[in-house]
């Protein structure tokens, strides 16, 4: 019953990598064009727009949602959950390898590069225009860093998932109207817990404060039904 998510694993790409803001997209690159639109880094993230990318990815994300209807009861993830983010980051990998190859840039090339401008922009206000990129405000450099290493965030993966998976479950209730609906999750019973003991649980990226029934020990499991709203749009979360 390993359930476990080593959360310091290092990425399959970059030393740039950059903690990711609440509610972004199944392909979160395509988020960050905005700011670099008609400049170099342009891009770097405009492939991620490729529509059999895109495909992919949703399909992975609709195939694996109904792995994420589990409810945690120790704080930690399933060890199953850390492999199908690695199967989702190699997604990510692959096509910023055939962008790079388009562009003929070798990935070290981007490393080195990216590195070089981070530095220039610590220096500049957030306002000026960053050497060498072809109009890209320091300020936004930062977002395009973001953008293009969001695959590699374990928790924005898991936030994608818990949204997929709220809506196969909306799916599989047949479409139930309202403003929540109600989910029989099975828990299990962490170490150093028992009967009448109160017990925190995660559910799709929401807690749950229950009461352990008589009974139930250290191993043991129990079904509980809790309230779980219809899931929001992924860009509504992000208070956009």
């Amino acid at each position: 019953r390993a359930r476990t998510h080593d959360r310091r694993e290092a990425p399959s790409f970059v030393a740039l990598s950059c903690a990711m803001a609440d509610g972004d997209v199944s392909v979160p690159q395509c988020r960050g064009l905005r700011e670099v639109v008609g400049t170099r880094l342009e891009p770097f993230l405009r492939g991620f727009e490729e529509r059999s990318f895109q495909l992919g990815v949703q399909d992975i994300v609709q195939r694996l949602a109904p792995e994420f209807l589990v409810a945690c009861s120790d704080g930690s993830h399933p060890i199953v959950w850390t492999l199908r983010h690695r199967e989702y980051r190699e997604m990510f990998e692959e096509q910023l390898g055939a962008i790079l190859e388009g562009l003929d840039i070798e990935r070290e090339e981007l490393i080195e590069w990216a590195e070089a401008l981070r530095g220039l922009a610590e220096g500049l206000e957030g306002d000026s225009e960053l050497p060498g990129t072809g109009g890209v405000r320091c300020a936004d450099f930062d977002e395009f860093l973001k953008a293009l290493t969001a695959s590699e965030d374990y928790e924005h993966f898991v936030r994608v998932m818990f949204h997929a998976a709220a809506k196969f479950r909306e799916e599989e209730a047949d479409g139930e109207q309202g403003t929540g609906l109600l989910q029989e999750v099975e828990i299990a019973v962490p170490d150093g817990f028992g009967p009448g003991q109160p017990l925190t649980i995660e559910f799709l990226g929401a807690t749950y404060e229950l009461v352990i029934p008589d009974g139930c020990h250290s191993g043991a499991t129990f079904r509980a039904s809790v309230p779980v709203a219809p899931p929001l749009p992924l860009h509504h979360e992000a208070g956009n």
